[in-house]
């Protein structure tokens, strides 16, 4: 058995990996094609944590809600981009594993900023939300070392 079966998820500077466990019945075919999707269902915790990790007390009031919305719309956007990686099938146990992979490059990140400012400007002031989209570019910049715009 590989050894990525023991980690449901994994984060890296580039990236992170999210695992699902699912029976082989009826087929291996239509278990792969639901552990794939049950594993990019999963991508919203991933993109929570980086979230988290990159603006971590970036609003006082709220931030919760924000990190966690802006996740949500994430997961939702990226569940088509991430690739699947790894899949084992386990035939004694009845049960197959998979592994997808969402890169966290450049185009990710743009569209963190992207989906945040649409949710700030229902939120926030514009100055404020601005402001804060400045913030946030910086951050991405100092933590994860990408340049945006």
């Amino acid at each position: 058995m590989p050894v990525w079966i023991n980690f449901e998820q994994t984060i890296q500077k580039d990236g992170a990996f999210v695992s699902a466990i699912v029976p082989i019945y009826p087929s291996i075919s239509l278990a792969q094609l639901k552990c794939e999707t049950e594993a990019k269902s999963k991508l919203r915790f991933v993109i929570q944590a980086e979230l988290n990790d990159i603006f971590e007390n970036l609003i006082k009031q709220n931030q919760d809600v924000f990190i966690r919305r802006l996740s949500y719309d994430l997961g939702q956007k990226f569940a088509t981009k991430a690739q699947i990686k790894d899949v084992f099938v386990d035939e004694k146990n009845l049960v197959l594993y998979c592994r997808v992979f969402l890169r966290f490059d450049k185009d990710f990140y743009i569209s963190v900023l992207s989906s945040a400012e649409n949710i700030l400007k229902s939120d926030f002031p514009e100055s404020f939300s601005q402001d804060l989209i400045d913030i946030m570019k910086k951050r991405i910049e100092k933590k994860r070392g990408i340049k945006l715009f």
